[in-house]
């Protein structure tokens, strides 16, 4: 006959807690507490009047941009002045070599006071003509002749003096001035080389640009 062991309640109920303890998962840590409010910066209220402003991209330029060229051909001569530097208007830029226009104005001169001189003489045979019309002495041929004569050497002489005042001013176009003032960028062409005036496309010797408050652009060709 078998006899069985007999526990306390008291000790069946404290293995069974401590087996039923023993089987959970451990406790969470507890939550951090909630984060304070955020600073905040305070500053006066200021009234003042605001005056509404837009932004818009720009560009400026200056209120006379010259690109500078030449007006007859020849060799440079000279480069009167230094890149960058300011210049006045009328300063001078550059010269080109006057030695050929000037030997054009010389012989321009020449031909108008030789023709002067012709005419002279051409009047005073009209003159001699027409009085000796009036006394019969000639033919009024003759005297048609030497108007004609005087007329044509008349014609001659308006033209030469054209000429001249086109030599005259080629020769001025050899000195090479600045038409505005403001400050002028580099030699393109050094002294020595030949210059292309007589084309549309002449080559740019410098570009000038003034120093005034900016509205507009302009390219011209300058000369004296």
């Amino acid at each position: 006959m078998q006899h069985r062991k007999r526990y306390p309640r008291a000790l069946v109920v404290l293995v069974a807690s401590t087996a039923l303890v023993a089987c959970q998962p451990p406790a969470a840590p507890p939550a951090p507490p909630p984060p304070g409010p955020p600073p905040v910066s305070v500053a006066a209220a200021l009234a003042q009047d605001v005056v509404d402003a837009d932004d818009f991209p720009g560009r400026v330029e200056a209120i006379d941009t010259v690109a500078i060229r030449a007006r007859v051909n020849g060799y440079l001569k000279i480069v009167a002045f230094k890149p960058g530097s300011e210049v006045k208007r009328g300063d001078l830029l550059f010269v080109i070599d006057p030695r050929p226009f000037q030997a054009r104005v010389t012989e321009a001169e020449s031909a108008v006071a030789s023709t002067k001189v012709q005419l002279g003489l051409a009047r005073l045979e009209q003159n001699r003509q027409e009085r000796m019309l009036q006394s019969r002495a000639t033919s009024q041929r003759e005297v048609d002749a030497a108007n004609a004569q005087v007329e044509g050497l008349e014609a001659s002489v308006h033209a030469l003096r054209a000429a001249r005042d086109a030599a005259r001013l080629n020769l001025e176009y050899t000195r090479i001035t600045a038409p505005v003032g403001g400050r002028v960028g580099k030699d393109e062409i050094t002294v020595g080389n030949l210059v292309q005036g007589d084309s549309p496309d002449s080559p740019v010797l410098t570009r000038l640009v003034s120093l005034d408050p900016n509205h507009r652009q302009q390219v011209i060709s300058c000369g004296a």
